[in-house]
């Protein structure tokens, strides 16, 4: 399985559950997919044999408070205090090592599982602390993934170019191309 990627560890971790508003599909099945999706998302992050069994509930729960945090906030509403609570524990966990070499940073190391939690947390913190009106949901066709719009002029549409976005232009390209050649059904011809 291909994940979407935002840019933002707490928004691709939100858009693992694909078409929410049609007919919600789970992407992170399992161990595997999570370590399939962790890997592409932290793919600097050195592993050190960590088990993902038990981090699938705790990556779901957490995944589960981000989105229904962004809702409210794109809603303008407060949301809910056991969403917050459950990013706040999180967000207390251990984080990555960072180290600086002598040639500069170093890869962040991980060693237990709910290190990345704590990175997902942290991430979910500031894009929930980031200007309201930046986070918006996708204007695309059946789509209900939201976004942070970090764009300079802050006018993005869509949860990303390359999906939504292409979509839309495409059907608008072929509309005009058929709307600018109408077929003649003349029977004179």
């Amino acid at each position: 399985m291909e994940f979407l990627r935002s840019g933002r560890p707490s928004v691709d971790l939100v858009w693992t559950v694909r078409f929410r508003n049609v007919w919600p599909t789970e992407t992170l099945t399992d161990a595997d997919a999570l370590d399939v999706w962790l890997r592409g998302t932290y793919p600097h992050v050195q592993f050190a044999g960590i088990d993902l069994k038990d981090l699938i509930a705790a990556a779901k729960e957490l995944r589960e408070a981000t989105y229904s945090l962004m809702m409210a906030t794109i809603c303008g509403d407060n949301g809910q205090g056991s969403d917050r609570r459950v990013i706040n524990a999180r967000a207390r966990g251990e984080r990555f090592v960072h180290e600086l070499g002598p040639r500069g940073a170093m890869p962040p190391s991980a060693t237990k599982g709910e290190q990345f939690l704590a990175e997902l947390a942290v991430d979910a913190m500031d894009v929930l602390r980031s200007d309201p009106g930046r986070l918006r949901m996708c204007e695309g066709p059946l789509c209900s993934l939201p976004f942070l719009d970090e764009s300079r002029s802050g006018t993005r549409r869509w949860c990303t170019a390359q999906r939504c976005g292409n979509r839309v232009n495409t059907k608008m390209y072929r509309d005009r191309l058929r709307n600018s050649h109408p077929i003649s059904l003349d029977a004179s011809l």
